[in-house]
């Protein structure tokens, strides 16, 4: 062994996997196909492991991928810890670079998504520790709404019934408000559509160079969220994948032969049963038990589950009577041969969170205990895996101790769920004090991923609890979060419930108002920010938030006096202030628009939105030396932003600097059309090229344009294209500019015309 190239790490996997045997039909066999030759029809290209809980699936892939990384293959894991494809090709492209083979446009590009991302998220005004304070007060919120059971049967009868098409171009149209950039809303809109060609191109140059093995576990958690794009990834929707990429994927459940149908030749289908007993036996010989009673007792009392048999086997009983009556207690096999009561308690305990980390574990220890040394102990069980600082109980281990601890004593259960409760809360007090089901309405507002832990864990809380409610509320929450509208489905399960204080009551309304104006829902969000502001009306985030909804309408004079109030209470609040200057811009108040944005950008200075906003407004009034340095200094805060680059080219332009104009709008272009090759929205970005083409003065943007019309774009991004060529018009004197306008609107008018004979009332 090269010890140059083994880690500490890598020492102890090896050492906690050496106890596993059995399985050599498997593992000879995934490991005679990596000999097979790349191209040889014997080759199987995906391994599916399946079978219950316990009989060892994990334990056979961490073999197979060691197998696959002596073999000189690249390896990548991915358990239920991933909630999202984006996540999932993070988490890879991350153990790719630990390898030594980093993907750097891939990560570049996943770091715009999700800085963006975050940007939507938090609308630049959730606490900036939103997420962390989410998922430490998951404990908190799962035992209060246990105890809310009788109340929240009403969470879960409503449903969005809007289409999933209408629901995402509303969802386009909130993008298109917020970011100037066609790369920003097609990344967001379809973020596995904008990253995964990247991810691909980048995985197929790295596989011309070594192996590539991809580990799957846990898939009856991570398959609804991964499986279409896994199959898609298999038939080259987004490129040719690595000819040398063996994929391996284990889960409770057989594979879904109907939906796998086109790649059924190429999957070796490994189910696994518990251990025969020649296997049972051998693994036994194999840890020097071959006391034919000894041997005969285990055998009996494990059910050849090998991840029993393991625990049995651990301390080489010596006598029948150690190892007790096969009908005895599941939690006594685990810890049979542990006389050291604090740690026989402390192993129960340590199973009521879904993992554990010494200081959680210092919270349920008693007083005095040393940490450190339980902590070394508890990661030394066979039960236990270890991964980044925490410790993960096998989830037949955890269940079984879990009804043990709830049934032997309800009280400590619940008084155990307090203090960890109580501990979280105190982690995160620095960020502000919410209740639980704030913390449940606030989840909403955060991301994919935060929503999914949060689901999850009010699934596992309804199974710790045997409260069948709560955990048919969790699992509807994670099947809302597999729809195209989940934030809209999130909230129409907290809508109607009866058990929300009116504080949550107020945040849940806001939410909800929020959704519902991202959807272009303009009435309905107003009327819920109404209802929030009523029950809360000094919260200065639910009167800015309403302001904008005006803005968007244009109702200038209502959103200036949302702002007012908002900056009264709170006048700090750089985005509110930025916000104000923008309606003042859009309403032709610019002296008063550049007050508020220097104003702002004194709070927050490389606010890139603020600086491009007030950019425009020196435009306006043609002080173009000043619009062009902030521009610049935008570009210089997000230089992927094709949208800043086309504004120094209208200041250009404007000041009949037609050269400099050319060299921005070209690398406007360049921007826009690098994002056309891995963005599956094509008509935004297409937009602008037409938008960019037109300033050049090129007759392209005409035959660009009817092509265009010709696909049927939805008619939010005709508008929207429609804006831009008029504030081109308003800029430049271009017949070619005048022609394009005047096709558009009476595009429109013809599309309006056929609406109002479909639906009479389509026209609001």
């Amino acid at each position: 062994m090269d010890m140059r190239t083994v880690s500490y790490q890598e020492l102890i996997g090896r050492q906690q996997a050496a106890g596993f045997v059995g399985r050599e039909g498997p593992l000879a066999q995934f490991q005679a196909n990596l000999a097979v030759p790349v191209g040889d029809p014997a080759r199987r290209l995906v391994f599916f492991i399946h079978g219950d809980g316990g009989v060892g699936k994990t334990s056979l892939m961490m073999q197979m991928r060691e197998i696959a990384a002596e073999h000189g293959s690249l390896t990548a894991y991915l358990d239920e810890s991933v909630f999202g494809v984006p996540d999932a090709m993070h988490v890879i492209a991350v153990e790719l670079a630990r390898q030594g083979e980093p993907m750097k446009r891939f990560t570049r590009l996943f770091d715009t998504y999700r800085k963006r991302r975050h940007e939507v998220e938090t609308d630049r005004d959730a606490p900036p520790e939103a997420a962390v304070f989410l998922t430490s007060t998951a404990v908190r919120v799962g035992l209060h709404a246990a105890r809310a059971v009788p109340g929240v049967g009403g969470l879960t009868d409503a449903v969005d019934a809007a289409s999933l098409a209408e629901q995402a171009d509303r969802f386009r149209k909130f993008l298109g408000t917020k970011f100037r950039s066609h790369q920003d809303v097609a990344m967001l809109l379809s973020p596995a559509q904008a990253l995964t060609p990247v991810f691909v191109e980048e995985l197929a140059a790295i596989g011309g160079r070594r192996a590539f093995g991809l580990f799957l576990d846990t898939y009856e958690r991570t398959g609804p969220i991964l499986d279409d794009w896994l199959i898609a990834l298999l038939a080259g929707r987004y490129g040719p994948l690595p000819p040398n990429l063996v994929v391996t994927i284990a889960g409770r459940s057989s594979m879904d032969t109907e939906r796998w149908a086109p790649y059924l030749v190429t999957v070796a289908d490994t189910p696994l049963a518990p251990f025969t007993e020649v296997e049972a036996r051998q693994f036994l010989a194999k840890q020097q038990i071959t006391d034919q009673r000894i041997v005969e007792v285990m055998l009996a009392v494990s059910g050849r589950l090998p991840l029993l048999l393991a625990t049995l086997a651990k301390n080489h009983p010596q006598d029948p009577a150690q190892i007790g009556d096969p009908s005895g207690d599941a939690v006594e096999r685990f810890l049979k041969w542990e006389t050291d009561q604090q740690r026989r308690v402390l192993a129960v305990a340590a199973a009521l969170p879904r993992s554990v980390n010494e200081d959680t574990l210092a919270v349920l220890a008693s007083d005095g205990a040393d940490c450190t040394e339980l902590f070394a102990w508890l990661r030394a069980q066979p039960f236990v895996t270890y991964q980044a600082g925490r410790c993960h109980y096998h989830e037949v281990v955890r269940a079984t101790m879990i009804r043990l601890a709830r049934g032997q004593s309800p009280t400590r259960w619940r008084q155990q769920h307090r203090s960890l409760a109580d501990q979280h809360q105190a982690w995160r007090r620095e960020i502000g004090e919410q209740d639980a089901w704030s913390g449940i309405v606030q989840a909403g507002s955060e991301s994919d991923a935060v929503r999914g832990q949060w689901a999850q864990m009010l699934t596992q809380a309804g199974t710790d609890a045997d409260a069948a409610t709560v955990r048919d509320w969790g699992e509807r929450l994670e099947s809302a979060l597999l729809t195209v509208d989940a934030e809209v489905a999130f909230f129409n399960l907290l809508a109607g419930s009866t058990v929300l204080p009116a504080a949550a009551r107020a945040e849940a309304l806001r939410c909800r108002a929020r959704a519902h104006r991202n959807l272009g829902r303009y009435d309905e969000a107003l009327a819920d920010f109404n209802r929030a502001i009523e029950l809360n009306p000094d919260r200065a985030r639910v009167i800015a938030d309403r302001g904008e909804t005006y803005q968007a309408l244009r109702r200038f004079d209502e959103a200036l006096a949302d702002f007012a109030r908002a900056i009264e209470l709170d006048p700090d609040r750089d985005w509110v202030i930025a916000d104000r200057g923008e309606t003042y811009r859009l309403a032709g108040r610019f002296d008063e628009a550049l007050a508020d944005f220097a104003r702002a950008l004194e709070l927050d200075p490389d606010d890139g939105w603020a600086i491009a906003h007030r950019g425009q407004t020196y435009q306006a009034l043609r002080r173009y030396d000043e619009a062009l340095a902030d521009f610049n200094r935008a570009i210089e805060l997000d230089p992927d932003q094709d949208w800043y680059q086309y504004l120094c080219a209208l200041t250009h332009l404007a000041r009949g600097e037609t050269a400099a104009a050319a060299t921005r709008l070209a690398q406007a272009v360049e921007l826009v059309q690098a994002s056309l090759t891995r963005s599956s929205n094509l008509d935004a970005d297409e937009i602008n090229i037409i938008t960019y083409r037109a300033a050049q003065n090129d007759p392209e943007a005409s035959r660009l344009l009817t092509e265009l019309l010709a696909k049927g774009p939805n008619t939010w991004l005709i508008c929207e294209c429609l804006d831009d060529l008029r504030d081109l018009a308003a800029a430049v004197d271009s017949a070619l500019v005048a022609e394009l306008v005047t096709r558009l609107e009476s595009h429109l008018v013809g599309h309006q015309a056929l609406l109002v004979r479909e639906d009479p009332e389509s026209t609001a």
